[in-house]
């Protein structure tokens, strides 16, 4: 076989075997060869596989090939498989945890095959396409400088050397300014039988999303309340009446109310 003064650039590539087994060709002049039918997470080592320069493409090398070169070893890779995602909608943004996908290729290999992580996003009801954004790694993430009260739709998926996987599940998330205190204008009130008196509740911050407050009394027997907070002295007794964030039920206020006969 030759190696020297001869012109190889419209040569065929061909692989083979250590053996010599013939293995492919690629086309003509165009320098490289697909080695197909490779498990993914296969390592070949170095040497494993040879390639050759040679004027035809035959299932063999001619005469005039060129010396075979050892082939550096290489990890087989497939596509990843999707990666999972979990989101938690807060004040104009979505935070989240990404995670890679059990199978990133080559699951055998020892080491993690990802070069690229994406999270995509949309509102729910928009036509609008996908924005992407890519995370360093995986864990925890955060998109920001969304709407308030706005559903949003979000999806991700994972990159190696050989391509982009399948989405993960869609899951959805509404960012919103969330409830963080209640307050009741009378801390303690008095109220005589069959006479009404009026309880106001505050919810912190004034730009909470949700600002709707939930009336309710330990007693009905001894007082009730309506929805706007108006407390009714049914019989003397004390009593507490509570006013809770509709948004967050376990953030409360309270009023010891006294009924007096």
């Amino acid at each position: 076989m030759a190696n020297t003064g001869v012109d190889r650039t419209k040569q065929y590539l061909k692989a083979l075997k250590k053996d010599g087994t013939f293995v492919a060709a690629g086309d003509q002049g165009s320098k490289s060869v697909d080695i197909v039918g490779l498990n993914p997470g296969t390592k070949v080592a170095d040497g494993d596989y040879q390639v050759a320069y040679d004027q035809d493409n035959a299932n063999k090398l001619s005469a005039n090939a060129s010396d075979p070169a050892d082939v550096p070893g290489f990890l087989v890779l497939g596509l990843p498989g999707a990666p999972t995602l979990t989101v938690t909608a807060g004040d104009g943004k979505v935070t989240g945890t990404y995670t890679d996908p059990t199978d990133d290729g080559a699951p055998s290999s020892g080491f993690s095959n990802i070069t690229k992580r994406h999270v995509l996003y949309k509102t729910s009801a928009g036509k609008e396409s996908w924005t992407t954004q890519d995370i360093d790694a995986a864990g925890n993430f955060e998109v920001d400088k969304l709407t308030n009260g706005t559903a949003y739709q979000f999806k991700a998926t994972a990159e190696n050397a050989v391509g982009v996987s399948p989405e993960s599940p869609v899951v959805n998330a509404t960012p919103f300014v969330a409830v963080t205190s209640v307050t009741i204008d009378q801390p303690t009130l008095s109220v005589g039988v069959g006479k009404t008196a009026k309880l106001t509740a505050t919810i912190a911050p004034a730009n909470a999303t949700d600002n709707g407050i939930a009336w309710s009394t330990a007693d009905q027997t001894i007082a009730t309340v309506g929805t706007d907070g108006t407390v009714t002295g049914v019989k003397a007794g004390t009593v507490d009446v509570t006013a809770a964030s509709h948004a967050d039920g376990k953030i409360t206020a309270i009023s010891h109310v006294t009924v007096t006969a």
